[in-house]
């Protein structure tokens, strides 16, 4: 029996007697299984809205994923301090391209670290909602089984060849065993199932990336899942008891949709109302004859109009309507703000800065709801980085629970940077820090070269009235560094 029955969008795959592929209504599309769609859609610029040249996008939804997580990677350092080896594969396999990854979960709603041994070489595989699909999970939302989907497009025998790799992960909690069984089948190039190949093995070894991969694996001693799971911290309100994360923009779907159209109605009001200058025809038809120039006559600036014969009438007349712009721009922007609202940004981010929130109170409290959005996914992911590195530990036989991560976010996000240097000035001046390392922040240099940038002169570093020696001030450096 196939371990694979259910495919996208709720339909399974049966062979006929005819070896013909036959596809039937599984179970209806979930409302949450509907959503990813739409995030989809939405993120590519493809939302159901949108008529080309008629309602455009104000890309919110993809501007607003690629925000967060350059926000939530900004300056993001990360290290395994307790093993080279592990932190080797760490930073080739997983912080390569992270931005990229995490704008990618963020828009979908979650996406999973999963690391697997080809041979004696541990890779990763970076799961979207679409490349998987969870069966269990307990109650406190850890997934118990789940099928992760790989689709490889190759070339053989002068035809393009489609083929999945479906594989099974099962966590038995009270037994602390994990089960990993793989199947490979052929597919179509949209991805259905079709034929499994008999010899698992083989099938594998069509693509370099699997090769070494396990047809089947039972792993004792195994306390977690053997992935990490990134989700958005976005509260899923489609389905309260899912493990499943949510679109950083779900919860702004309608007010993006609304942005859209009003960004639409703007287009079309300077469509509509573009200046037009309605000339005699016969002034245009004769215009090669008498060799002059008319402009804009390409763009329809021009337009005929037989005026011979009218009475009172002019030889031309020019149309140019007043164009509400304003009211348009102000709605837009109202839309964009509701937006950031929703997604939990500040103001301006989208909207217009100078039309954005005016006292120090509302700044502040317009960067805090920034600061609370992009604090909460930098834990969740991570917490994913903790479990893929314990998956990454167990595979390579390393002691699992000896793993230190070390992670630094940017933290400026509350701050302004020259209200911090300036206080720092004056803690240098009242001889609270070393200027040493007021230099090292504001030239964003090490300690020891902030010192080398220092005058080798008598300087005026403790106050007003204490003036110290290059080689005391030296000697202050290192006795607080410890050397």
């Amino acid at each position: 029996m196939s371990l694979w029955t259910r495919v996208k969008d709720g339909v399974m795959g049966l062979l006929t007697e005819k070896g013909t592929f036959q596809k039937i209504q599984l179970t209806p599309i979930s409302e949450l299984q509907q959503r990813q769609k739409t995030w989809r859609q939405m993120y590519s610029n493809n939302a159901s809205w949108l008529v080309p040249n008629r309602i455009w996008s104000t890309n919110l939804s993809a501007t607003a994923s690629s925000e967060v997580a350059r926000l939530v990677t900004l300056d993001m350092r990360a290290a395994v301090t307790s093993d080279a080896v592990l932190e080797n594969i760490f930073s080739k396999e997983v912080l390569w391209d992270i931005r990229n990854k995490v704008e990618y979960g963020l828009a979908f709603g979650a996406l999973i670290l999963k690391p697997y041994l080809t041979g004696s070489k541990v890779r990763f595989t970076f799961a979207q909602p679409n490349m998987y699909e969870i069966l269990q999970h307990d109650t406190d939302g850890t997934i118990l089984e789940i099928y992760f989907k790989d689709y490889e497009a190759i070339r053989s025998e002068g035809y393009v060849q489609y083929i999945i790799r479906v594989e099974h992960h099962v966590f038995d909690r009270n037994l602390d065993t994990y089960y990993i069984t793989n199947e490979v089948y052929r597919s179509d190039k949209n991805g259905n199932i079709g034929v499994k190949y008999t010899n698992t093995q083989e099938a594998l070894d069509l693509v370099l990336r699997w090769k070494g991969i396990a047809i089947e694996q039972i792993l004792k001693g195994v306390t977690q899942p053997l992935f990490g799971f990134f989700r958005t911290a976005t509260s899923n309100t489609i389905d309260t008891t899912s493990p499943h994360g949510v679109s950083i923009f779900d919860k702004a779907k309608d007010t993006i949709q609304l942005a859209d159209l009003q960004l639409s109605g703007l287009v079309r009001e300077f469509k509509i109302k573009e200046g037009r200058l309605y000339v005699d025809r016969l002034t245009l038809d004769n215009t090669n004859r008498r060799r002059a120039v008319v402009p804009y006559l390409a763009d329809d600036f021009y337009v005929r109009m037989d005026v011979e014969g009218r009475q009172g009438e002019t030889f031309f007349e020019v149309f140019s309507p007043e164009i509400r712009s304003k009211a348009f721009l102000d709605t837009l922007n109202r839309y964009q703000q509701l937006v950031e609202d929703n997604i939990g940004l500040m103001h301006g981010t989208f909207s217009q800065p100078d039309k954005v929130d005016r006292t120090a109170t509302e700044v502040r409290e317009s960067k805090h709801r920034t600061y609370s959005t992009v604090s909460s996914n930098q834990t969740a992911l991570r917490k994913s980085f903790e479990d893929a590195l314990y998956a990454v530990a167990y595979y390579i036989n390393k002691a699992t629970k000896d793993i230190i991560l070390v992670t630094e976010f940017d933290d400026s996000l509350l701050k302004d940077p020259q209200e911090t240097l300036l206080s720092m000035k004056e803690d240098v001046g009242a001889g609270l820090i070393r200027p040493e390392i007021y230099l090292a922040k504001k030239y964003k240099v090490s300690e020891d070269d902030a010192l080398k940038m220092m005058p080798k002169g008598p300087q005026l570093v403790r106050g007003t009235n204490t003036i110290l020696t290059w080689s005391e001030v030296k000697s202050e450096h290192e006795e607080g560094t410890g050397e």
